[in-house]
């Protein structure tokens, strides 16, 4: 039965409530993304299998390296938001609602740009700019991490009992930031080089180009953000090591990272 609301139940929802724009918010991005990731996928996996006749000088499967950097870039974007939802205070502003949905478009814009076939929603050769669509993704992601910094006040947000693991934190947002700025940095580069020197040839005279582009993905993918994905959920795991660690104090995260040997059995 209906019953008014309490001031209680008020103050709850305001205090989850940066929490429940990340979530709901991210969840939509990512099931959108995921349809259009299969969208892609299976044409160009049809092409390297053989199952489609491609016209000559036609390769679809070279976007499979950008595919695979865009499925990695989601997976950086989702074990970082599972460990930044675990921490996020009450404090929120008009960002925290448009940085998510700005992020989200780009990451839907990361495979519409590759699908290939019937399915097409954008020129054949529009691919061919999938680096600068992967810098606005990781740009958006720094300035939405810079702005969950802003938010975060140190001494007021965390109990005393937690001040350590919001340093620790603290440290991972600012990684974070740098790490997404200095990918977005590079593929901003990689995309303006490739748009001045090498897509203005005629393609009988760079036959070479799109399977260097398509390394280029692959490698700036496993050279970025292998160690993030990896790091992420470390971090996760040492923020469940600490809350219920019987230690005095808690090892610090580096600490904690660091391979523990075995004691000596006494004599």
């Amino acid at each position: 039965m209906p019953r008014p609301l309490e001031k209680r139940e008020i103050a709850d929802r305001l205090h989850a409530f940066p929490r429940d724009i990340y979530t709901f918010i991210g969840g939509i991005n990512k099931g959108i993304a995921l349809a259009l990731a299969t969208v892609a996928f299976l044409p160009l996996i049809s092409d390297l299998l053989g199952a489609v006749d491609e016209p000559a000088g036609t390769q679809s499967h070279y976007r499979l390296g950008p595919w695979f950097a865009s499925m990695s870039a989601l997976i950086v974007a989702q074990v970082t938001w599972n460990r930044g939802v675990i921490f996020t205070n009450a404090r929120a502003s008009l960002l925290d609602t448009v940085l998510p949905l700005v992020m989200g478009l780009f990451e839907v814009a990361l495979f519409a740009v590759l699908i290939d076939g019937p399915s097409r929603i954008v020129p054949p050769d529009f691919w061919h700019n999938w680096f600068y669509v992967m810098a606005g993704h990781s740009l958006t992601a720094c300035a939405l991490v810079l702005n969950r910094i802003r938010n975060t006040d140190l001494e007021h947000d965390f109990d005393r009992s937690l001040r350590g693991l919001a340093r620790e934190y603290c440290n991972w947002t600012r990684q974070d930031a740098i790490g997404s700025g200095v990918s977005g940095g590079i593929a901003l580069a990689v995309g303006l080089t490739f748009s001045r020197l090498v897509w203005q040839a005629p393609m009988s005279e760079r036959p070479w180009a799109e399977p260097i582009f398509c390394g280029l993905a692959v490698l700036i993918a496993l050279a970025l953000w292998v160690k993030p994905i990896r790091d992420a959920d470390r971090q996760r795991r040492y923020a469940e090591y600490f809350v219920s660690s019987t230690d005095a104090p808690p090892l610090s995260f580096a600490e904690w990272c660091r391979p523990r040997r075995p004691r000596a059995p006494l004599a």
